[in-house]
């Protein structure tokens, strides 16, 4: 089985759907993925209409309700993260025994490849594989460390479980004598800092890909710029803004919102502009060309 873990509240879930849908319409092995949503608690409702949703692709959901006593003694604002961004420090506990590796995804994720590409992606002796956060916190950088995004990440579950990352992690924000910006994920940084294989970008191809695309940056190789944004295989819509609030200009949301449109909780173009004002109508219209230009950039289509 192919391990897919994620994290959501019922305020995500119709949002986790995409990702899911997105996963199982660009795989040839459906039948092979197993999804564990790590959650706070979901009604009954939302977990039925996921279920049928994993379901009808012939492939596997677990619902895992998850123990919050262990991040009782983390005292630093998560800010717009809360509690569930905290989950899967802990996710060893929660998957199948037999489980030795696993794919973790973030809930704001477009998923354009299939997933067995990055199953099969070999992170050498490392804890877990890793795409370079191309927006690095600059206190990292200042000390001359690599950074990485923990959107999406291949996990070796077994060092994982004996390297105490979980406990680690949540030692690690427990002691914080400052607020961290990306609690998590820098918790993540300090504790495998030496630990992580980097992958190609195109694994989680932030809206900097642009940037650095129409700058011509060179401290990234361009041959993985101009993969990442031709062929993204998987797309973060990192930063508070999202695919489904009105003022969102990535250029692919518009993709994002035809994946939800397989899924029980549709959302439409249309419905979104109808709650815009007037005012940010005209400020999307002037930012129009640039984001249709960089849409263009992208070759890919639902199938």
């Amino acid at each position: 089985m192919i391990d897919i873990v994620l994290c959501t509240d019922e305020n995500y879930a119709a949002y986790c759907a995409v990702v899911m849908v997105s996963a199982l319409k660009n795989t040839e092995v459906p039948h092979l993925f197993r999804f564990n949503i790590l959650t706070l608690g979901l009604n009954k409702e939302t977990s039925d209409r996921l279920k049928k949703l994993v379901e009808s692709y012939n492939a596997n959901l677990n619902i895992i309700e998850v123990n919050t006593h262990d991040f009782e003694k983390v005292k630093t604002n998560l800010g717009r993260f809360g509690i569930s961004a905290l989950l899967r420090l802990n996710l060893d506990m929660y998957l199948s025994p037999e489980c030795k590796r696993a794919i973790y995804l973030d809930c704001d994720l477009l998923i354009l490849t299939d997933l067995k590409i990055l199953w099969d992606i070999d992170i050498k002796d490392n804890t877990v594989g890793a795409i370079v956060d191309l927006c690095s916190p600059s206190e990292f950088l200042s000390r001359n460390k690599p950074y990485f995004n923990s959107g999406v990440l291949i996990i070796n579950i077994l060092k994982w479980r004996e390297n105490k990352i979980g406990e680690n992690s949540i030692n690690y924000l427990s002691n914080l004598k400052e607020e961290s910006k990306y609690p998590d994920q820098d918790a993540l940084n300090s504790i495998l800092s030496n630990d992580w294989e980097s992958l190609n970008i195109s694994f989680n191809m932030q809206p900097a890909a642009y940037t650095a695309y129409e700058k011509k940056y060179n401290h990234i190789p361009r041959k993985q710029i101009e993969e990442a944004v031709y062929y993204p295989n998987i797309v973060h819509f990192i930063g508070p803004v999202k695919p489904w609030h009105v003022n969102c200009t990535h250029p692919l949301q518009s993709l994002f919102l035809e994946f939800s449109n397989l899924t029980p909780w549709p959302i439409s173009q249309k419905d979104l502009l109808t709650k815009m004002s007037w005012t940010k109508r005209i400020k999307r219209l002037f930012k129009h060309l640039k984001i249709n230009k960089r849409r263009k950039l992208t070759k890919y289509q639902i199938k």
